[in-house]
């Protein structure tokens, strides 16, 4: 009886994610914190140099996330950089709320209105910066998490 209370709770504590991380340059830790990320729980992690915003959105859509974390750039008109193009905020808002998430992270330079906006149209908690991210935060927040 003891095992089954013990595997209930790791079950609770291992978190189901979608890591979108496309386009990090000047982001050096990045790929250390999604590989810390996956190894502590389930992941899908869109990390191709190729990315699309039709597979982000399908991957959101298909999955039943707990957490959608974000790591990248913002473009000139404000949405995340990708290979391809940008994800629009209004996509970044489909996307918090087709995946179910109750937590969005923005490891996102100045990610503060985009982050707004998701509180105001997503059931979700989200993490934003309204400065700089710097390597050393990614892994911090990676490792806490």
């Amino acid at each position: 009886m003891a095992g089954v209370k013990w595997q209930s709770l790791v079950h609770i504590l291992v978190a189901r994610i979608l890591v979108i991380a496309p386009t990090t340059e000047g982001l050096p830790d990045v790929a250390a914190a999604t590989q810390a990320i996956a190894s502590a729980h389930q992941c899908q992690v869109l990390q191709a140099a190729d990315t699309t915003q039709r597979e982000v959105v399908e991957a959101a859509s298909t999955g039943s996330y707990d957490i959608v974390w974000f790591f990248g750039h913002l473009t000139g008109g404000g949405g995340f950089a990708l290979p391809t193009g940008e994800l629009s905020v209004e996509s970044i808002v489909s996307v918090v709320n087709v995946s179910g998430a109750s937590l969005a992270i923005l490891t996102v330079c100045r990610s503060w209105p985009i982050g707004q906006r998701l509180l105001a149209r997503t059931k979700a908690a989200v993490i934003y910066t309204q400065a700089d991210v710097f390597s050393a935060d990614v892994m911090l927040v990676a490792v806490a998490l």
